[in-house]
């Protein structure tokens, strides 16, 4: 299997910046370790460059719905024994049982809270880590706490290390290729594409959330506000929380703030990156502006539902869809 094979299906299933950047950041901790130990490089590469293949678009189906993806670039029984024993546990019944997969199911999170660690850091780099202060952080179960601690104890026990030698070798891992990681994250936002933006409220987000099922039934690619976690954890706001909470939260916050920067730098780049838009009705002001931003810059926009009263603006949506069966099916002959 080519590297470029790899990058295609990790590409076709995943759109977020968060996950496209874990998934380089263990592809290069991998092979780091696969020169350690005198192991394939490539294949240790791949492994950890797929590990997690299935994941943004099928959380709940994690390691289970990822043969079935792998597949479809012929990928071998052992790669996707693999990629499938990284979950043991969690959400499979695959054990590590080489040293590979043991190495694979230890760093997966432990370089999640690495790269945690870092952005609070002055020089937002693995350069100047010590293992010291990633302890401290490992302690605190507030930060990072979505990184499992029991998991990464269990992996320093399944390869018989101290916590302290996996922590070591990961960050080391990491402040080797970091340069390289950076490179290939700005390669990827130049070449970024959607072909559709999906624009509309938060206090709506179960309808949209449903919308974003049909486009990845319809194998169409989306950007969608309120799936974009990276966005959300730079401006400090829990995409996760209630709507109402969530949008009371962000309301109460003045126009300048860093967070309103953060959330518009994210969305506005991705408008622009789109080649169409779908605005999900009722929507509010916010939803509107972003329609009309991207019938300025030429891009076809749609909607869906019914508009609140007969308005000159919905002329330039080139169809208004009345249901999910009907835009599930213009998005298939799309």
């Amino acid at each position: 299997m080519e590297r470029e094979q790899a990058i295609d299906l990790l590409k076709k299933y995943n759109k977020e910046e968060f996950h496209l950047r874990h998934a380089f950041t263990v592809e290069q901790v991998m092979r780091y370790f696969a020169k350690e130990n005198g192991e394939d490089e490539e294949f240790w590469g791949l492994v950890g460059l797929l590990h997690d293949v299935d994941f943004e678009q099928y959380p709940d189906e994690h390691c289970q719905k990822a043969p079935e993806l792998l597949k479809e670039i012929e990928a071998s029984e052992e790669m996707i024994h693999a990629i499938c024993s990284h979950g043991y546990g969690i959400c499979s019944e695959v054990k590590p049982e080489k040293e590979m997969e043991k190495i694979l199911f230890a760093v997966d999170e432990l370089t999640g809270l690495i790269w945690a660690a870092t952005k609070m850091r002055p020089s937002k780099s693995t350069k100047d880590m010590e293992v010291s202060s990633l302890k401290k952080k490992f302690k605190d179960k507030k930060f990072a706490a979505g990184c499992s601690r029991d998991t990464i104890k269990q992996g320093a026990e399944q390869l018989g290390w101290e916590l302290d030698v996996l922590f070591e070798k990961t960050i080391l891992a990491m402040r080797e290729s970091e340069d390289k990681i950076e490179e290939e994250m700005e390669e990827n936002k130049e070449k970024e594409s959607y072909d559709f933006f999906i624009a509309g409220r938060t206090r709506n987000k179960a309808e949209i959330l449903e919308i974003c099922q049909l486009f990845e039934e319809a194998k169409v690619s989306y950007y969608c506000f309120l799936k974009n976690e990276k966005s959300h954890e730079e401006a400090g706001l829990n995409l996760h929380q209630n709507p109402e909470e969530l949008m009371k939260t962000f309301e109460s916050l003045e126009l300048t703030s860093d967070t309103v920067k953060t959330i518009f730098k994210h969305d506005i780049e991705a408008e622009r990156k789109s080649k169409n838009l779908l605005l999900v009705l009722p929507a509010g002001k916010s939803a509107h502006i972003e329609a009309g931003i991207a019938y300025g810059w030429g891009k076809k926009c749609y909607a869906i539902g019914q508009y609140d009263a007969t308005d000159s603006l919905y002329l330039i949506f080139d169809k208004v869809f009345a249901n999910k069966e009907e835009l599930l099916a213009f998005l298939k002959r799309e």
